[in-house]
């Protein structure tokens, strides 16, 4: 079943490099007992361009996306054979959509509290997540308060997600293990600074609409390890990642596909914990799905930092009685 499970990862180390000399390699991988836990912060914006060339004039729309979430993560179990369960829950949110088009920009904020909509500013409408969720919608605080259940092993792969009923429905065809997935897989071997190794994976796109929903894509990454360097008290890998998306076939609506994210994280030597990340994306596409020319450019920066101490380690105060 493991084997299985691994084999539906996709993931494949190719190559590790010798590290640098006069720096002993050791073994970079992550480590977690039952009662383990992180906070984190997750900070991410993305600005996609888009153009329709169509015959009564061309559409061009930008959509700029922001979120801004708090997760945390908690090891449940450690089994015989190194397998890690965890749990992760997002209990804080904001999330920010923009739409501009036609010199008129839309705007859609979502928070703890419910949904808002703006039209050039102004409010339009407001609602809590229970009004929505009686209205047949979405109701993001519940899912993003729910908890979702993953294995991993100590490389960082991800074996296997147990998410809420609702969830995958929200994102039905997407791979989760990928939303889930570590920053960073480790090499099999021990390493030093210098050392580079390489990995291969498949991941199915969300179905959403054409060329590109549904499909399969190869994501081609290497990772080097820079240096090591102090980061929030721990003593840390600094491994840089450069990965290449493409389609795993030919989509013939699909004329040209680019697909570069680049950027680096901060692993503690420790535990393999992750400490600091940063991460550019770059996304550009072409093509002529029902017979129009499209373009999109997407760039943008994913940032997650570790909350320290996390609201777990916290210990509560002398009892003074």
């Amino acid at each position: 079943m493991k084997k299985d499970l691994m084999v539906l990862v996709g993931l494949l180390l190719v190559s590790v490099c010798v590290g640098a000399r006069g720096q002993e390699p050791q073994k970079i991988e992550l480590r977690m007992q039952p009662g383990d836990s992180a906070t984190y912060t997750l900070h991410a914006e993305t600005t996609t361009e888009y153009a329709a060339y169509r015959a009564r004039g061309t559409v061009k729309r930008t959509t700029v996306f922001k979120s801004d979430m708090l997760f945390l993560i908690r090891c449940t179990e450690l089994s015989a054979d190194g397998v890690i369960h965890v749990e992760i829950m997002y209990p804080d949110f904001t999330l920010e959509t923009s739409v501009t088009e036609r010199g008129q920009t839309s705007k859609i904020v979502s928070d703890r509290d419910g949904a808002r909509s703006y039209v050039d500013g102004k409010l339009q409408e407001q609602a809590t997540w229970e009004n929505l969720e009686k209205q047949g919608r979405p109701n993001l605080k519940k899912l993003l308060s729910s908890i979702i259940k993953f294995t991993l092993d100590s490389t960082g792969k991800v074996l296997d997600v147990e998410a809420p009923k609702e969830l995958g429905t929200s994102f039905a065809g997407a791979d989760l293990k990928q939303f889930f997935q570590h920053q960073v897989i480790f090499p099999p071997v021990a390493v030093a600074p210098g050392a580079e190794w390489n990995e291969t994976r498949k991941r199915e796109v969300q179905r959403v609409p054409r060329p590109l929903g549904g499909k399969t894509m190869l994501d081609e990454v290497t990772y080097k390890y820079e240096r090591n360097e102090t980061a929030m008290g721990r003593q840390c890998a600094r491994i840089a990642m450069v990965a290449t998306t493409r389609p795993s076939e030919e989509i013939p609506d699909l004329k040209e596909f680019k697909q570069t994210n680049e950027g680096w994280s901060l692993i503690s030597l420790d535990n393999g914990q992750l400490i600091l990340s940063e991460m550019k994306l770059s996304q550009e596409t072409a093509g002529t799905p029902q017979g129009i020319r499209h373009e999109a450019k997407t760039t943008g920066v994913v940032r997650t930092s570790l909350v320290q101490p996390s609201s777990a380690e916290k210990k509560p105060a002398a009892d003074t009685k």
